[in-house]
């Protein structure tokens, strides 16, 4: 054998070092470099399998705050049209109050006024009665002094 790697230039001696060197350079990256590299990818690929799966807890969670906010929305739109509503009952029943308190004091002011007029009235017809008789009386003095009878 060793004639036919002499007949190829081999040197037997040379090639075993070449071997020994490679075989101790594939330790050495093997231990130093490969090792470690697939240990920093493994770790790598944990973090971006962890970071995909916050992310999906982040959109589940942002789904579930949306739902959460459209259900808050509408709560507060069906208190807001209650609300609402109670203020145009309340304001009705302020209306209609305050519309019949005005018409009983419109009555009472009505009716003041009508005895106030008769009271006019009466007091006028009797001040006419009073002047009546005044001047009667007056007519009849006049009459009185003139001697005249009519």
């Amino acid at each position: 054998m060793e004639a036919i790697l002499t007949v190829f230039g081999v040197d037997w001696r040379l090639l075993t070092a070449q071997v020994v060197n490679f075989l101790i350079l594939l330790y050495i990256l093997k231990r130093f470099l490969y090792v470690p590299l697939l240990a920093m990818i493994e770790k790598r690929q944990g973090l971006i399998i962890e970071g995909v799966k916050n992310a999906e807890e982040a959109g589940k969670l942002k789904m579930s705050a949306e739902e959460e906010k459209n259900t808050l929305l509408k709560e507060a739109r069906k208190e807001g049209d209650a609300f609402i509503a109670e203020a145009k009952e309340t304001a009705t029943k302020v209306k209609e109050r305050i519309l019949a308190e005005s018409e009983t004091e419109k009555q009472a002011l009505l009716a003041a006024a009508e005895k106030e007029k008769e009271a006019l009235l009466l007091a006028a017809k009797k001040q006419a009665e009073v002047d009546a008789v005044k001047v009667s009386i007056l007519m009849a003095e006049k009459v009185l002094r003139e001697g005249r009878v009519i």
